[in-house]
Formats: structure tokens, sequence, C-alpha cells
């Protein structure tokens, strides 16, 4: 349901961010900026790969106006290379980013093919419904028709006689028992 409101989740957790980087920079110093991973995994999640990679890397850039902008030491792009959470913290969020945005990827493409096996079996569940009807209409219509020769056949006293020519085995219908006089039992083959 996030996802539906991308745009919207993202500007939040953005103006959050901002809110939060302003009130805690003065407690946490530079392990502030850390926490701009939030907007980056909301960005990386709605938008994939590409967004995650965008989103940290606009990330560095928002962190070092933010330094700037409250005047807080290390200022500029020193804020970036200084060893209490510039580039490390910086290339950390950007994989962070990155990484949500390939499972979101992968995410969505399983959520695709699910739906698209999904669909696949309600079709395959809707022929194999029409099949077993047209067999259950099939079935009964030979049904009819074979009663209806066995009728025709007791009327006019004849009867059929198969023979599978493969096996040598012969079937007889009831007619030709009667005609003959003999029970099925003591048929002659």
């Amino acid at each position: 349901m996030l996802l539906e409101y991308k745009g919207v989740c993202i500007l939040f957790t953005t103006v959050v961010y901002v809110i939060c980087f302003i009130l805690l920079y003065p407690i946490l110093g530079m392990l502030t900026p850390m926490f701009s991973v939030v907007p980056v995994l909301v960005v990386g999640w709605g938008y994939g790969l590409r967004g995650g990679l965008i989103a940290g890397l606009l990330n560095i850039l928002l962190n070092t106006f933010l330094l700037n902008l409250t005047g807080n030491e290390p200022a500029g792009w020193d804020a970036l290379v200084s060893r209490e959470g510039g580039v490390i913290g910086s290339l950390f969020v950007v994989l962070v980013g990155v990484t949500i945005g390939k499972l979101s990827d992968v995410t969505q493409q399983l959520q695709q093919e699910i739906h698209s096996h999904q669909q696949t079996e309600e079709k395959l569940e809707r022929s194999q419904e029409r099949l077993e009807l047209r067999v259950a209409e099939r079935t009964e219509e030979l049904s009819k028709q074979q009663e209806l020769l066995y009728e025709a056949q007791s009327l006019a006293r004849f009867g059929t006689i198969k023979e599978d020519l493969q096996t040598g085995e012969r079937w007889w219908s009831d007619e030709v028992y009667h005609i003959l006089g003999i029970t099925p039992q003591n048929r002659y083959t």
C-alpha cells in the first residue's frame, strides 16, 4: 500500500530526516547523517535499484548542505571525508540504497511471475472445467445413442458382434444372446 503513495512517503521521510538532523546534530554530532538511511530505504524500496543509487548519492549532497546550513563543523566537503561518518557513512548509505533497491526489483519480478503463474493456473482450471463438461455431455450423448441402438436391435431382432482382430476377442450385444437363446455365461467365442 505504501508503494501507491511513493512520492508522499519520500517527501515525508525526507522532511522528518531534515527536522531530526537539525534537532539531533547538537546531541549526536557527525553520527546524525547516518539517520539519512531512512529516506534512502524508502526511495530504494519504492523506485528500485536506480532510485536507491540516486537517493544514496543525493543523500551525500543533502547531508553536506545540512551541515553547511547549520554551520556545524566540519563543513563542506570535509564532512564527507572525516573519520566520524564521512565517506564510510555516506558509502554505507549509498550501498544500503542500492541493496534495498535491488531487493525491491527482485520482489517486484517475483510478484509479477507469481501473478502470471496464478493467471495461467486459472486459465488451466477453466479449460479443464470446460473439457470435463464437454466429456460429460458427450458421454451422456453416447449413452443415449447406445440405448437407442439396443432398443433398435431389440425391435429389429438383430444383434451386433464385434471382434478385435489383434487379440481375437469378441463382444456380443445382448440381442445376439437373446436370438441364439443362450445366456452370456454360455456364450461361444
